[in-house]
């Protein structure tokens, strides 16, 4: 509750034990993680922050699912550009059909053999 009402240097005071607790466990290294959108546009949830929402007139690139040479070169990219994760997100609050379940599956199977 500090932290959420905390403000200038008191703000800072807990930003600066954060850092100190990072560094003691993790030295100065980061991780980097990529994300590929491999579904865009036509949500039917309504979220706020989200131009992929359908209630929204965002304009924006829609597509259907991207195939798995074009989800594995996106994930071969990440890690050549020194990404420690790769994540796979799609428009939607679920995987549609099977048929998208099923290539979405062969893409991270690709992936997981690239490394």
């Amino acid at each position: 509750m500090q932290i959420l009402t905390a403000k200038g240097s008191q703000l800072t005071a807990f930003m600066a034990g954060a850092q100190k607790i990072k560094e003691d466990n993790f030295g100065d290294r980061i991780e980097l993680c990529s994300v590929i959108n491999a579904k865009s546009g036509h949500c039917t949830e309504n979220c706020s922050f989200c131009p992929q929402s359908i209630h929204h007139q965002s304009k924006i690139s829609t597509y259907p699912l991207k195939s798995v040479a074009e989800i594995l070169h996106g994930a071969v990219d990440a890690q050549a550009r020194g990404g420690n994760c790769f994540g796979i997100v799609t428009s939607g609050t679920r995987i549609e059909t099977a048929e998208e379940f099923e290539q979405l599956l062969t893409a991270i199977r690709a992936i997981r053999q690239e490394k």
